[in-house]
């Protein structure tokens, strides 16, 4: 769509469905998602974002910087490596310090420009993220955690739907408003190992893996599942979801 046309529902639509997460509660308009234009230096729209700071993108561009560090360092760029680790460092510590809250146990997207984390929207899947890529402090990761093994959050009978149970918003078979995705799925499994809570990760992996319509039942993978039946929704067939299945299981 050309940045300069569509109207403002249109625009944060389409913002919302190139995320990944379409129609995620954390993206309505009745929750406060709207959008703004971004200009070029002779005032030009060049297109929208989002009025959010959105946690996972940011934990997932620590991890980027990380690597573009890495890759900088092969062939000897020493001050390109430095400026991405340095990068990588500032977008961490500002998810850690903007992005969780220490009152309801979460990472959350936050008020685009500002440090005002949107609370009043629950917890989203998206908040496991930074355990995924390290950036969280222990202290952190532990009261992820504890969220993660509530069976009125996110422990459901197929553990980590899209959204906590807890959420008005919840609807276990509408898309991302509830069903389980095994890719978000592993993202908190991957990041509950990677803060020593191993074993519960690996409770969780069997209830996911053992309670899925597709696994259990020698049945194709599907796009995404019931998180209070387990019963395949969706697609057939689906890629990322086979992709992650053997590093959820196998703990990589």
């Amino acid at each position: 769509m050309d940045p300069a046309n569509g109207s403002p529902g249109q625009q944060r639509l389409a913002a919302a469905w190139e995320s990944g997460m379409d129609n995620a509660p954390r993206f309505d308009a009745a929750l406060g998602t709207s959008v703004v234009p971004n200009r070029d230096g002779s005032g030009q729209v060049t297109g929208y974002s989002l009025t959010q700071g959105s946690v996972d993108l940011n934990a997932c561009l620590a991890v980027d910087q990380e690597h573009l560090g890495r890759i900088a360092a092969e062939p000897g760029k020493r001050a390109a490596a430095e400026g991405w680790r340095a990068g990588a460092a500032a977008t961490g510590r500002a998810v850690r310090e903007r992005m969780y809250d220490p009152a309801t146990g979460w990472f959350h997207d936050t008020v685009l420009g500002s440090d005002t984390r949107l609370t009043a929207r629950g917890r989203g899947i998206e908040g496991v993220i930074p355990l995924w890529s390290g950036v969280a402090t222990r202290e952190q990761a532990a009261a992820v955690r504890e969220r993660l093994l509530d069976p009125s959050e996110f422990a459901t009978a197929m553990p980590l739907p899209a959204v906590s149970r807890s959420w008005p918003y919840f609807a276990a078979r509408q898309y991302w408003r509830g069903p389980v995705w095994l890719d978000q799925a592993y993202f908190a499994i991957a990041g509950m190992r990677r803060y020593g809570f191993g074993r519960d990760a690996e409770a969780l992996a069997v209830r996911l893996t053992g309670q899925a319509a597709g696994p259990a039942g020698n049945g194709p993978i599907m796009e995404n599942d019931d998180p209070l039946s387990g019963a395949a929704l969706s697609s057939p067939n689906f890629s990322w979801s086979a992709a992650l299945l053997l590093p959820l299981i196998e703990g990589r």
